[in-house]
């Protein structure tokens, strides 16, 4: 089950960023940097960056880490775990805090990417060692 809980902790990751939507989007209505309406339809161009961020943010968390989670469950189910695998399953939840943090409250676009980059690698090796393990390994 080692497998599975660094995706366990990314999810709870998405869940932190995911609250930091309401919370800044009620900091922008109350310090009137925005009103409701601004948010009716998604967000407008009134909207100050610091509540944009964590949306895209998330919606960022939403997207690519699917493959993520899918291959620690086929990982888990195949029976195809390994230290290895494991430690890249961590970097790669690493990266994507790193990418939040970056993202959210920097934005340095730069770092992002690299940060992203880094991440995507990651993830493309577990996905080819789990490849190589279920096409080459399997008896």
């Amino acid at each position: 089950m080692q497998i599975i809980i660094p995706a366990i902790a990314l999810g709870f990751w998405t869940f932190c960023v995911l609250l930091m939507i309401p919370i800044t989007r009620f900091w922008a209505v109350g310090h009137k940097s925005a009103t409701a309406k601004d948010f009716k339809l998604g967000e407008t161009d009134r909207i100050p960056n610091y509540v944009k961020l964590p949306n895209r943010n998330y919606m960022n968390l939403t997207e690519l880490p699917t493959l993520f989670y899918f291959i620690t469950i086929v990982i888990q189910i195949a029976g195809v775990t390994s230290n290895l695998l494991i430690m890249l399953s961590w970097i790669y939840v690493g990266m994507r805090i790193v990418h939040s943090i970056v993202h959210i409250f920097f934005n340095n676009v730069i770092l992002r990417f690299l940060v992203f980059a880094i991440g995507n690698v990651v993830l493309l090796a577990i996905w080819g060692i789990t490849a190589s393990k279920l096409l080459f390994h399997a008896g």
